[in-house]
């Protein structure tokens, strides 16, 4: 009886159906395929995916429903399927509501590369009920691609786990991310193993942008002197855009943390950091090495007014800082300064 039915009649009224999104007589027409040649069977999934809307989008998940009474390959729908995906994410949808249907596809890869907000609870619960490490990691990293902060929390809680390749996708997804929230969750992870926590700072150093520079810079009170120090050198290397960051670390009571951001000034070079290590002298800190890390970093910035300060420490009652400060001064050592000392 089909084998009547005029093949290119049979197209023109998809197309037409399509046209009007006539669903009665398309559902009439679409009973058919399967008893259809898989050259009409092929024209009718290049009709369907020439337009690509909900109308047309179910109908070929229809046609992978049936693929196993069709003559073409499955292969064939699922590659236009996905590339309908591609082009109108918000179709990915109407597989995570078919479950069967989703296993045919690489849903979890498919929805990282459409960076699919909407499929977020659907990654989630995934999350929750997952087994196998692999398809874990996977969609931990398709949450990162997605970067929804909602699910900041969800991933934190792989950063405790005791799989090292569950932690460092974790601490990449919530890179990618980089919320507030994201970093604030990866420095509450510093301090329990070098590699991962140099691999934190790396991202704070590699992100810089306000929150991730003040995470770098609250490494500086690390109790660990290797990640302190490589925090200094990731600092220093980003330059004069941390100088007021650094700045606002001269007023903190940890002299540690004090003395370490004098350092980084001396050597950022930036004369925009003189004004406030001159104020921190002129406030006398108790501590002798605090006055001393400070002299060493006017040493090493240059100094147009103000040189006073200098000629101050020459008097300083430690002789270190005297030191210090002699040779701040041989460092500036212009005719103004001399003046000034003299």
């Amino acid at each position: 009886m089909y084998a009547e039915i005029d093949t290119q009649d049979y197209i023109d009224e998809i197309v037409d159906n399509i046209r009007k999104k006539d669903k009665i007589k398309a559902d009439l027409v679409i009973s058919h395929i399967a008893r259809m040649g898989a050259d009409v069977q092929r024209r009718m999934l290049q009709a369907l995916s020439r337009e690509n809307t909900d109308f047309t989008v179910s109908y070929i998940i229809h046609l992978l429903e049936i693929a196993a009474t069709l003559d073409i390959d499955e292969s064939e729908i699922i590659e236009t399927l996905q590339d309908m995906l591609l082009q109108r994410p918000d179709n990915i949808r109407f597989l995570l509501e078919n479950p069967a249907l989703s296993e045919k596809f690489d849903i979890i890869d498919l929805i990282a590369e459409l960076q699919y907000d909407g499929a977020v609870p659907y990654l989630l619960e995934r999350l929750n009920n997952e087994q196998d490490q692999q398809n874990i990691i996977r969609i931990i990293r398709a949450l990162g691609s997605i970067g929804d902060p909602e699910t900041v929390n969800s991933l934190s809680e792989y950063l405790y786990s005791e799989n090292r390749p569950l932690i460092m996708a974790a601490i990449e997804a919530l890179k990618e991310i980089g919320s507030s929230n994201a970093l604030e969750a990866l420095t509450e992870r510093i301090g329990t193993d070098h590699e991962i926590d140099a691999r934190i700072v790396d991202i704070f150093a590699l992100i810089q942008d306000e929150a991730s520079l003040k995470a770098l810079n609250r490494v500086l009170k690390t109790g660990d002197p290797q990640l302190r120090n490589y925090a200094k050198t990731k600092l220093i290397q980003i330059g004069p855009k941390v100088v007021p960051i650094i700045i606002d670390n001269l007023r903190d009571d940890d002299s540690e943390f004090v003395i370490h951001s004098l350092n980084i000034l001396g050597m950022l070079g930036d004369a925009s950091a003189v004004n406030a290590i001159r104020q921190l002298l002129f406030d006398h800190p108790p501590n002798g090495n605090i006055r001393f890390a400070a002299f060493e970093a006017l040493g090493m910035l240059p100094i147009l007014k103000g040189i006073f300060v200098l000629s101050n420490g020459l008097s300083d009652e430690v002789d270190l800082v005297r030191k210090a400060a002699a040779r701040a001064i041989d460092r500036n050592n212009t005719s103004t300064l001399r003046s000034g000392i003299r």
